[in-house]
């Protein structure tokens, strides 16, 4: 057995995020980009999901813009029979584009045309080898990434270039009853980035086999660290979503203290229980700040 979480070398870290994506076996397959236009104050997430449901098999794409004065949030739907693979991997779904080189797509009022270029590493959370998937979600992420491109809101268009953004899949059984996951890569230092997940995952999709399980990623310009709860480290996420804090320690080294703080009200419902706000501020003890750029995502169990 395997029990490492680590970063992985790549040519293409994006390009390794997506692959498979959209052919898995699994009844949830999904892809997302987040991304900060820090001097504009706002904020997008694209979510891309592929669900097998019995016989029913749909396509959603779920795109929320945030900004200081609120959220919104679009979706469409489509059939399995909509998506495209073309020879290079990328996707098309009706309105929808995505690749390793970037998304180009249109729902609701927010279209956007945009260039992904990786920062830093792919970061793939694993505790076994092969095939043996006892957790309900494997996930894949490049928590440093790049975005460069256009957004256009209601006829409104915004230029950006190289803003930071995370690129992000996973696939697996379920959906977990509960997760947090917390992602940050614009400090006021350079070159640091945080991203952090923890879910009460069932093992083997047993009901009356559950597990408290996660990552946490942080990378510096001199160093990284990767830690995967409870195998090679410890994490503890407490509070509210809106005002959270992590302590994140390996059996040996420090303890890593994160406070992550967002007025309650700039959460967005992404359905299922889902709540995103992607302008929090992060504060990572004796390190560094990242003040409206921090995304912090929750799923509460449903009644």
């Amino acid at each position: 057995m395997a029990s490492v979480m680590q970063a992985q070398p790549a040519v293409n870290p994006i390009a390794e995020v997506l692959a498979g994506f959209g052919a898995h076996r699994s009844r949830i397959d999904h892809a997302f980009i987040r991304f900060n236009v820090p001097e504009r104050e706002l904020a997008m997430l694209v979510e891309v999901t592929m669900r097998r449901r019995q016989r029913r098999r749909v396509v959603e794409v779920c795109a929320s813009l945030h900004t200081p004065s609120g959220a919104s949030v679009y979706r469409a739907s489509y059939p399995r029979s909509a998506i495209h693979t073309e020879p290079t991997g990328a996707l098309s779904i009706g309105n929808l584009w995505l690749g390793a080189e970037g998304s180009r797509g249109v729902v609701g009022h927010i279209s956007w045309d945009l260039v992904f270029r990786a920062a830093g590493p792919l970061v793939e959370p694993h505790v076994v080898s092969g095939l043996l998937r006892p957790f309900d979600l494997r996930l894949r992420s490049v928590p440093d990434a790049l975005v460069s491109g256009d957004l256009s809101v209601s006829g409104h268009r915004y230029s950006f270039s190289q803003e930071p953004g995370t690129i992000s899949a996973f696939h697996g059984r379920r959906h977990p009853d509960r997760w947090q996951w917390i992602s940050a890569n614009a400090f006021d230092q350079p070159g640091i980035s945080i991203e952090c997940m923890m879910l009460d995952s069932t093992i083997f999709g047993l009901p009356f086999l559950r597990a408290r399980v996660g990552y946490f990623h942080l990378r510096t310009p001199s160093s990284t660290l990767t830690l995967m709860h409870p195998l090679t480290g410890h994490v503890r996420i407490e509070g509210e979503r809106h005002q959270l804090s992590i302590a994140a320690h390996s059996r040996q080294g420090p303890e890593i203290s994160v406070r992550c703080s967002v007025p309650a009200t700039s959460f967005a419902h992404l359905g299922e229980g889902i709540y995103a706000a992607l302008l929090g501020d992060c504060i990572i003890d004796g390190i560094a700040q990242a003040t409206r750029t921090t995304g912090i995502v929750e799923r509460v169990p449903q009644q």
